[in-house]
This record gives C-alpha cells, sequence and structure tokens, in this order.
C-alpha cells in the first residue's frame, strides 16, 4: 500500500507525533474554555453595544473579548500547567535530560536522593513561577471589574 506517494513503511519522528498530540488537546480544552467564557457574557452588554450603533469589530474589542478574557484566564492557567507538565514528558524543556543527569550523578556519588531531589526543585520552581505569573495576569484583568 502507497500512503501519499511513499513505498512501505510510513513514520513521522515521536517528538513530531507528541508536539501534535499536545497541541490538539490542549487546543480543544483552550476552545472549551474560551466558549463557557463568551457563554458567561451578558447578553444585555452586547446589545447595548449594538444599540449605540458599535460595529462587531468595535463590539468585540471593546465589550467581548475583555470580559471573555478575564473569564476565560483561570482555565487557561490550569491548561498552560498541564501543557508544561506533558512537554516535560516530551523532553522538550529536558525531562529526560534532567533525569538522566540525576542518574548519572547519583550513580557516581552514590547520593540519588540529593539529586531527585534537585531535579524536582527544578520542575517545582518552573512551575510555581509559571503559576505566579497567570496569578499577577488574572488579577491585572479582574482589578478592572472590581475583584
Amino acid at each position: 500500500m502507497h500512503l501519499a506517494g511513499f513505498p512501505g513503511f510510513f513514520s513521522l519522528p515521536s517528538f513530531v507525533i507528541g508536539v501534535v498530540a499536545i497541541a490538539l488537546v490542549s487546543g480543544a480544552y483552550q476552545t472549551e474554555a474560551f466558549r463557557s467564557a463568551y457563554c458567561r457574557l451578558e447578553s444585555g452588554q452586547i446589545e447595548a453595544g449594538k444599540a449605540c450603533g458599535m460595529s462587531s469589530t468595535v463590539l468585540l474589542w471593546r465589550i467581548i473579548a475583555p470580559q471573555t478574557l478575564r473569564f476565560a484566564l483561570p482555565a487557561l492557567g490550569n491548561i498552560w500547567q498541564s501543557v508544561l507538565k506533558e512537554t516535560a514528558l516530551l523532553s522538550i524543556i529536558g525531562l529526560v535530560e534532567l533525569l538522566r543527569q540525576s542518574t548519572i550523578a547519583s550513580g557516581a556519588t552514590r547520593q540519588p536522593l540529593l539529586f531527585y531531589g534537585v531535579a524536582a526543585l527544578v520542575y517545582l520552581i518552573m512551575g510555581q513561577t509559571t503559576a505566579l505569573g497567570i496569578r499577577a495576569v488574572e488579577k491585572r484583568f479582574s482589578r478592572c471589574w472590581g475583584r
């Protein structure tokens, strides 16, 4: 059987397949986050904008997008944390390399707890840093609405 003009076995690198899988899954979650945030908008605000004569572009940028982003940010932050952890499994940010170096160092010094603890600390710091950034963005967007 010939697939796309290639005879025999057709394969993609596992890294590419992993990236595509994470992109599809996180894209679906992000779409749902934005859809649910949009559904949370009060229809009266959109109707008021139309009644004031706003074009659909102005309505989108002044009423719909800011509020939708505000409602979607917590879910998007969770999705980002999930993607961060999933990409580590693909060694995009170095899980395999970090754990391999920890294994080599622990084998040489006979102190595995120290090196695996440092590896865990690196991931904890990365996760907490992004969580703080997401929290700051959420605080910035919620400040405009008196939260």
